[in-house]
């Protein structure tokens, strides 16, 4: 994949360049951060006078091709080009919630027809390097309130979804990974059914997939196939030495913070309030008590 970090840290001739080498590699696949925050939003607004991903299109990057990492601050004009060009969107819930950029509008984006994949970031996904607990925290985080009874809400099949074939999707391998199918790359993760339909809690008739996503949690996975290789087996990595790993993890994290480290923090915490100045002059651009996703605004 082609990854220019951000839209709008990018300068035109690279934005150019990245066009022109996922065409000349038969459409590779591009991803790139946008609208990850309030800041970028109203940046864009200010240094191009319009939507950073209005100007990603200029340059004809929105199309099947191109990945949006994050696109919490998109707007519905914003997700009726991407549903229109068939662009995508990595969700990434955990790591917004912990560093307060947002929520994603990802209802709006799913009832618009724009692919949404799970994207794990950073943060340690949600802290516990748990995949599931993600998806749950997808599937919970979207159901939204309505006053319409009969209006949808995204259930755990669109979850699983996103976990699984849209993820393919956005890493330019749809059609190969993603499910369990003759010709399709052996990628293949279980977990021990009875733990779940055994439970007494658990009624029989309940949707496999509504169980795994309520209930289903890392430390259940058995055995993990990466392209017909396992790597975990019985719960157990395979030729890795995770325990001499987590001892040198712990006697990295013994020695405590760096003294630069500790500087570095202090001086940012002194920079903070004029870096707030800096921010309000962008944020005059962009209406941030009302933005199109209310559960973005604070008044």
């Amino acid at each position: 994949m082609l990854s220019p970090s951000w839209a709008h840290g990018a300068t035109d001739s690279f934005l150019r360049r990245t066009r022109d080498e996922s065409s000349r590699r038969g459409g590779v696949c591009v991803h790139i951060h946008t609208l990850q925050t309030s800041h970028q939003r109203a940046y864009g607004l200010k240094r191009f006078g319009k939507s950073l991903i209005d100007r990603l299109d200029d340059f004809g990057l929105v199309d099947r091709c191109l990945a949006l990492g994050h696109a919490v601050w998109a707007s519905e004009a914003d997700i009726t080009l991407l549903a229109a060009r068939g662009a995508a969107v990595t969700h990434h819930p955990g790591c917004n919630l912990h560093v307060r950029n947002g929520i994603a509008p990802v209802h709006a984006m799913v009832r618009a027809g724009v692919t949404v994949a799970m994207g794990i970031d950073d943060k340690s996904i949600n802290d516990d390097d748990d995949l599931f607990m993600e998806m749950r925290l997808i599937h919970e985080l979207h159901r939204l309130p309505a006053l319409d009874l009969c209006a949808s809400a995204i259930d755990a099949h669109q979850v699983l979804a996103m976990a699984t074939v849209n993820g393919a999707a956005v890493c330019g391998l749809r059609g190969r990974l993603g499910r369990l199918a003759p010709g399709m790359l052996a990628d293949i993760v279980t977990l021990p059914w009875a733990s779940f339909a055994d439970d007494p809690r658990v009624a029989g008739c309940l949707d496999p997939a509504e169980l795994l996503i309520h209930r289903g949690q890392g430390r259940d996975v058995r055995t993990v196939v990466v392209d017909g290789r396992v790597v975990v087996e019985d719960g157990t990595f395979t030729g890795y030495d995770v325990v001499g790993l987590y001892k040198a993890v712990r006697d990295f994290v013994a020695k405590g913070v760096p003294e630069k480290q500790a500087r570095l923090a202090a001086d940012l915490l002194r920079l903070k309030p004029h870096y707030q100045q800096w921010h309000n002059e962008h944020l005059k651009w962009l209406d941030v008590r009302e933005p199109f996703y209310l559960l973005n605004g604070r008044r």
